[in-house]
């Protein structure tokens, strides 16, 4: 039974790999897009305030397909009769592991960009106004750490629209 399921496995690391490929391709066709709009109509649009917000927006598909193909592959090096069935851990498929990915990633940029939640590392915090690179670093540790970093989110959003105390 074991050995059935080594092709069903290939064939799913094989989308996923195909499906991260395709996201990163669209995603730096829209980066690519963006920077030329942003040059030719630089007289009607300025996005200069703007411009790393909206890289780092797009930059958070790369890094969130990147730490879901490196996912997909380490739980899936080893097949047991206990998971011969599930390659995911949600038993999504793997654009449905994207858009979930995706959907967290966006939920931890939106209360990163709004300051209603601070992470960081190193003892740096992570600054979505300047650094280029911090959406794909959101997008990466999304797609390997979700299970821990939806908590996360779910109580920071909760502390975000408490009711204010009748002391206040």
């Amino acid at each position: 039974m074991i050995t059935a399921m080594r092709g069903h496995r290939s064939r799913y690391l094989a989308t996923l790999m195909a499906s991260s490929f395709v996201i990163v391709v669209i995603t730096f066709g829209l980066v690519l897009m963006m920077q030329y709009l942003s040059e030719v109509y630089k007289d009607q649009i300025d996005l200069n305030d703007h411009w790393v917000a909206i890289l780092n927006g797009l930059l958070l598909h790369p890094g969130a397909a990147l730490g879901v193909l490196f996912i997909g592959f380490v739980r899936n090096r080893n097949m047991t009769f206990e998971t011969v069935k599930q390659f995911d851990a949600y038993d999504f498929s793997p654009w449905l592991r994207f858009s979930y990915t995706a959907i967290v990633g966006y939920v931890l940029f939106a209360l990163l960009l709004f300051e209603w939640l601070q992470i960081g590392a190193l003892g740096k915090t992570v600054d979505l106004h300047s650094n280029r690179l911090a959406g794909f670093a959101i997008g990466l540790v999304c797609g390997i750490a979700e299970g821990s970093i939806v908590p996360m989110l779910m109580k920071a959003s909760a502390n975000a629209v408490k009711e204010p105390s009748a002391s206040s």
